[in-house]
């Protein structure tokens, strides 16, 4: 009987125990919530054990992780800002996407909420600019650009209109492939009477014999010139087609071979009579080159379909494939005289030969997207830097700079023939500020990233529940350092500054463990956060283009930060490594082609020779054509 009542009493006092903990433990628990709540920096939670305590302070992480998370946006948290369409800066930037707190930048009004890309802003469209004065056609202009510059707007981005359409241009005795308003411009400009031919191959036409037939006219006296034949009866004389002034039949005082030199606008190196008059094509050969008295044409001379550079025996130079007549008064020449087919190609900043027409993108420093020490990928152009497009142009190496603050970027297309590679480089808009916008749309953001050359997907994975994608540019755009800070550059590097929440619960012996994000506290937090800043532009710890750099990146609560020592080899370019064009098609319609008509060309490196080599001899509005945009 004691033995029971004892029982009685110890299960009693255990009971009052088990109430009296019952009772404190909504205080003790409300006290162990508010110093995991005051040791939180940054955001999710791991779910923990099934006690009631691990679900409640779970609850609570996912509600701060939650609201942290939806602070990654376009614009930095806590601000109304957004991105709205500028068609024309006051500093004559065209279609730019800017903070609706720096509308001041913009000289028309801007379209709010919209961007420029997105084909919604007419102004901003693209399609093709013609030139009704020179005849150009330029394609993907957009319609501000191309009527503030005085030209004629058509939706039709590929300029496939009747009026841009070209054909064989005939002046003189030369020919160009261009359009009809081209052909009618220059044929104006020098003189001629308008010859616009339906042939719509550039090789074709390159090649087509366009000069009237000339011969010798020969005068009682002797006297004796190369004329046509209309011109020659106008001057009394008596014409033989085909024939050269030093033929022996004809009786006149000149005489054959007398000396060699080049002829205005054209590439050969020729003999001339001793009366002063054009011969053949210069060979060493003297007979086969004088051909009993008769013309040769360029096709039956020497060396045809070459370009003879440095020849000491021919002097059949060719434009299209590298080579021009010019006078030397050191080094090789012909047998004959102080002349050579000089050859119009040139060397790269790497020692590579480069062609005539050819042309390259070159950059300060690292470009573009590149793996960091973490593993994670991020836009490595630094503060400052600037993409350059070369070309050769007739044997020298000439060099222009894309838009600063990197507003347009150098994108270069390689075209293969016979083993052989050629670049065709051009400058062209960042696209880095769409890319931003792209993030508005979740559902269809890593698709329009992913089709768009000029963007890549920043990720960001730090720990189980800090991870995210964002759209950046490939080539971020840079910032005017030389004024004041402005609010869209804050705007910018804003977006970076994120929370990520580090949860911790106090363990048994009091001590405080990490449940989760524990990564959050360690240095690869902050190096890749420093990633992301830099892929938007001019932010966070980096290096500028000379190699030198400053930390500006801070990290609130942790003991890590990202210096900018870190990023010093990113100060020389990668070798081989350029921005892709958006499409073949855009860089190929450069050069007058297509990506059909150079795949389906049987004439290989003839014909990629001949489109470089046509676009140097108008190269200056070829290029001031190119850069509208």
């Amino acid at each position: 009987m004691k033995i029971k009542t004892k029982i009685e009493f110890i299960v009693l006092i255990v009971a009052i125990i088990q109430i009296l903990l019952l009772i404190n433990f909504t205080v003790a628990n409300s006290y162990m919530i508010n110093q995991v709540h005051s040791s939180i920096e940054n955001t999710k939670i791991d779910e923990g054990e099934n006690d009631i305590t691990d679900l409640i302070n779970t609850g609570i992480s996912l509600l701060i992780g939650f609201l942290s998370i939806k602070q990654i946006g376009v614009v930095s948290a806590g601000s109304d800002a957004h991105w709205d369409c500028c068609p024309l800066t006051v500093d004559g930037a065209i279609c730019q996407d800017i903070s609706s707190e720096d509308v001041n930048s913009c000289a028309v009004n801007v379209f709010p909420y919209q961007s420029c890309d997105e084909n919604t802003v007419t102004d901003c469209k693209k399609g093709c600019c013609i030139d009704d004065e020179q005849g150009l056609c330029t394609e993907s202009s957009t319609k501000v650009k191309c009527e503030n510059d005085g030209g004629r707007w058509d939706d039709d981005d590929n300029c496939g209109i009747t009026e841009c359409q070209r054909g064989c241009c005939i002046l003189g005795n030369n020919a160009k492939f261009v359009t009809s308003g081209q052909c009618e411009y220059q044929a104006s400009s020098l003189g001629y009477e308008l010859d616009f031919r339906d042939i719509n191959n550039e090789i074709d036409c390159l090649y087509l014999s366009v000069s009237e037939e000339t011969g010798a006219c020969v005068y009682s006296e002797g006297d004796c010139n190369i004329k046509t034949e209309t011109e020659c009866a106008s001057n009394g004389g008596v014409f033989e087609k085909n024939w050269l002034c030093s033929h022996p039949d004809l009786g006149t005082i000149c005489e054959r071979h007398a000396s060699v030199n080049c002829v205005e606008d054209e590439d050969e190196i020729y003999w001339f009579d001793s009366c002063g008059n054009k011969e053949n094509i210069y060979s060493s050969d003297k007979d086969a080159s004088w051909n009993n008295g008769k013309m040769l044409s360029k096709g039956e001379s020497c060396g045809s379909g070459n370009a003879n550079i440095d020849s000491t025996t021919c002097g059949n130079c060719n434009y299209n494939l590298g080579s021009t007549c010019s006078d030397v008064n050191l080094g090789t020449s012909i047998q004959d005289g102080n002349f050579v087919c000089k050859d119009l190609g040139c060397f790269d900043e790497e020692g590579n030969e480069r062609y005539n027409g050819e042309s390259w993108c070159v950059y300060d420093n690292s470009i573009g997207e590149v793996t960091s020490f973490w593993g994670d990928n991020f836009a490595s152009d630094p503060v400052g830097s600037r993409h350059w497009r070369v070309y050769c142009y007739d044997g020298e190496v000439v060099t222009e700079g894309c838009s600063d603050y990197r507003g347009e970027i150098c994108t270069q297309y390689d075209m293969e023939d016979n083993g052989k590679t050629y670049s065709v480089a051009e400058c062209t808009t960042n696209d880095a500020f769409t890319c931003l916008n792209y993030n508005q749309d979740e559902e269809e953001m890593e698709e329009k990233c992913k089709d768009n050359s000029h963007c890549m997907i920043k990720s960001v994975d730090v720990d189980e529940y800090f991870k995210f994608n964002l759209c950046v540019g490939k080539y971020p755009r840079g910032f005017d350092l030389s004024g004041n800070e402005n609010s869209e550059n804050r705007v910018l590097c804003g977006m970076a500054s994120m929370t990520c929440t580090v949860v911790k619960l106090r363990e048994w012996d009091g001590e405080w463990g990490c449940e989760s994000n524990c990564e959050c506290e360690d240095a690869e937090f902050a190096q890749k956060m420093n990633n992301l800043c830099v892929s938007l532009g001019d932010c966070g710890s980096y290096i500028n283009y000379v190699g030198e750099g400053t930390d500006n990146i801070g990290v609130l609560g942790g003991s890590e930060s990202a210096l900018w020592t870190d990023y010093k080899k990113y100060k020389k370019p990668i070798s081989g490594k350029y921005a892709n064009p958006q499409s073949a098609e855009y860089i190929l319609g450069f050069l007058g082609t297509s990506v059909n008509e150079y795949d389906d060309s049987s004439n290989g490196t003839i014909t990629t020779l001949s489109m470089l080599g046509t676009i140097t001899g108008g190269l200056g509005s070829a290029i001031v054509g190119a850069g509208v945009l």
